[in-house]
């Protein structure tokens, strides 16, 4: 006699876009880790049923379900599972604000550049890539030799510049482009230490990277150090997602970027050694600071300087916006002095 057990099963409706958003279809499925999910079977309005999922669904369109196993189902329930950001899929892109050039200096093999959106690609050379205002040019890496742009000598490390009399820029898109051209837009994973350090040093024509995306959950060993280092024309951060740091991870990242009003929030609960060592050194007009962390604070240098000159062009309150559970010194590797620690809930 065969025991049976109670199941249930959640489908999930994941959109993806065919072309203009009105002609946008589902991709049906059951939700994975769900038990016996291979006995499971789903149709589309009047059509035959057929192993899930089902791909290209019709908004709009009723779609059945049935289990063909031997459990006893319990509940059946439809969710729309949450999207991905649509920026994924953009490579990593510089946009012209006005007009100037680009420049790489010590490009690594394979690294490639667009003008026309990825029709047209061209090996990265250390001459000048000139942009009119509006223009874009896209990066990409070729997926199989490059696993980083960075090194632990500093001469060595791939560094995006700008240059022209009066030429600004900004950033955006998915920074995994230039380790994959194929498929960075599901990438978050890092193999290789020092990935993209100094890779924006020193680019004083850069005004904002809110739009770059960091998408890797895997961090490695001084992945983004000094990444935006000496950027002092930097408004507007990228978000940092990663919750599980590596050492160094975000060491000098945003050293001397003057410009910075407000940090990105910092989510990740447990502080590691040097993750975050002089991460806002002399961002004089610094405001607000959101971080997130419980465990590892002032341990192993994981803060040490991390606000060291910062703020010191603000007038007005300057914010540290912290765990209300999290014991923070006072001082240089803490709440710097003038600067004010506000709880938030756990």
């Amino acid at each position: 006699m065969i025991k049976k057990r109670f199941l249930s099963m959640l489908v999930l409706l994941a959109a993806v876009a065919t072309g203009a958003w009105a002609q946008e279809t589902y991709k049906v499925s059951v939700k994975e880790g769900t038990t016996d999910a291979t006995n499971w079977q789903g149709k589309a309005g009047e059509g035959e049923y057929q192993a899930l999922p089902l791909e290209g669904v019709a908004a709009g369109t009723a779609v059945s379900v049935k289990y063909n196993g031997t459990k006893k189902v319990k509940s059946v329930k439809a969710v729309k599972a949450a999207q991905a950001d649509p920026m994924l899929a953009v490579p990593m892109t510089i946009e012209a604000i006005t007009a100037g050039s680009i420049n790489v200096a010590h490009p690594k093999a394979g690294m490639q550049y667009s003008l026309d959106g990825g029709a047209t690609k061209y090996a990265v050379t250390t001459g000048n890539i000139a942009l009119n205002v509006g223009d874009k040019v896209q990066f990409y890496g070729d997926g199989t030799s490059i696993t980083k742009y960075g090194d632990p000598v500093m001469d060595d490390c791939t560094m995006i510049n700008g240059s022209g009399e009066g030429f600004t820029c900004k950033v955006y898109g998915n920074i995994m482009s230039l380790l994959d051209e194929e498929n960075f837009a599901k990438a978050t994973t890092l193999s290789d230490r020092y990935t993209f350090k100094y890779l924006f040093y020193n680019n004083t024509k850069l005004t904002d990277a809110s739009g770059l995306l960091l998408p890797a959950t895997t961090l490695k060993e001084s992945c983004y150090r000094s990444m935006f280092d000496g950027c002092t024309a930097l408004a507007a951060a990228p978000a940092l997602p990663a919750t599980q740091l590596a050492m160094h991870c975000y060491r000098e990242m945003f050293n001397g970027c003057s410009a910075l009003t407000a940090a990105p929030v910092l989510p990740a609960t447990k502080l590691v050694m040097y993750c975050y060592f002089s991460m806002f050194n002399y961002c004089q007009n610094l405001a607000t600071v959101t971080c997130l962390a419980t465990s590892g604070i002032n341990q192993d240098y994981s803060t040490s300087y991390w606000l060291n000159v910062a703020g010191t062009d603000v007038q007005g309150t300057k914010t540290v916006n912290t765990v209300s559970s999290a014991n923070w010194p006072l001082g240089d590797n803490g709440i710097p002095t003038g600067w004010t620690r506000v709880n938030i809930n756990n």
